[in-house]
């Protein structure tokens, strides 16, 4: 399968670009077989070696003086499509901020929310309050109730639209609102509505599209494009210690085209999140050694 997208994306460079030098093809040809395996779509592994191409300049067999690495010329690549959100700069006085966060049941809302309470803003004596609106996982309600009183926050539990809305309004006088939303599948999206009306309505509020780096590239997909009715501000990826691939993951957010907030891997609060980087993007993107050693081949 994968010499078969490889097979098509050779042909469809040929063609766009009426040829290509037969010196520099090993090297091209093994970066976007790692691509390719890492889960990347051909056209984009096509857009990428055209870049790489571009870079480069035709005909350019080898890494010489003013060209850089095939290697790191798709990876350059790869970074110009790419943004980051700010830093988190909320300041007390300020005005209300609510920060929201949507996606999919089991990308870990829930801990995300967490993670970012106490990393961002238990050390800034913001006054804080965490929502959950949800109307079937009491369990998650009631582990944010305790991480809300560890962290001393408050924290209201909605149990319907109703009391949603209700209690952003009572609330409004907060640094940072928190908000926990429910999961919804592709199967239960049509109850999202009231939700998706309401998010639109409120003012200063960012909305964090959170979605499970686990999770196979053509289902991520569907969700950034379902999701897209929520509006999100910014996309962040969980659970990166649960896979090695690095192309899902780059799809989604090239799909989405929103800055990356965070990237979380595991439970622990608030150690398993950080801040985009490019190391944990992209680190595992390529095999380094093996592209070393096709590129000379």
């Amino acid at each position: 399968m994968l010499r078969a997208q490889l097979d098509n994306i050779k042909l469809a460079l040929e063609q766009s670009s009426g040829g290509s030098s037969p010196k520099i093809q090993p090297g091209i040809k093994s970066v976007q077989l790692e691509l390719a395996e890492a889960g990347l779509d051909d056209d984009l592994i096509q857009s990428i070696t055209n870049d790489v191409w571009n870079s480069r300049g035709s005909g350019t067999a080898s890494a010489g003086e003013g060209h850089p690495s095939i290697r790191d010329a798709a990876l350059e690549s790869i970074r110009k499509r790419l943004r980051f959100a700010p830093e988190f700069t909320a300041a007390p006085g300020n005005g209300m901020r609510a920060v929201v966060f949507v996606g999919p049941p089991g990308a870990g809302k829930t801990t995300t929310l967490a993670n970012v309470a106490m990393r961002e803003c238990l050390g800034r004596r913001l006054s804080v309050r965490i929502l959950s609106v949800e109307t079937h996982r009491v369990a998650a309600q009631e582990k944010l109730r305790s991480l809300a009183k560890i962290m001393g926050f408050g924290f209201t539990a909605a149990n319907s639209m109703r009391e949603f809305i209700e209690a952003v309004e009572e609330f409004r006088s907060k640094d940072v609102l928190l908000i926990d939303t429910p999961g919804f599948s592709f199967n239960d999206f049509e109850f999202a509505g009231d939700l998706i009306q309401f998010l639109r309505q409120m003012t200063s509020k960012e909305v964090h599209l959170v979605l499970p780096a686990s999770m196979n590239r053509d289902d991520l997909l569907l969700y950034v494009r379902r999701y897209a009715e929520f509006q999100p501000d910014y996309v962040l990826f969980t659970k990166l210690d649960e896979t090695e691939s690095r192309g899902a993951v780059l799809a989604a957010a090239l799909e989405a085209d929103r800055p990356l907030s965070y990237l979380a891997a595991g439970q622990n609060i608030p150690e398993d999140i950080q801040s985009p980087n490019w190391p944990t993007l992209l680190g595992k993107l390529l095999r380094r050694e093996k592209v070393a050693t096709l590129s000379a081949a």
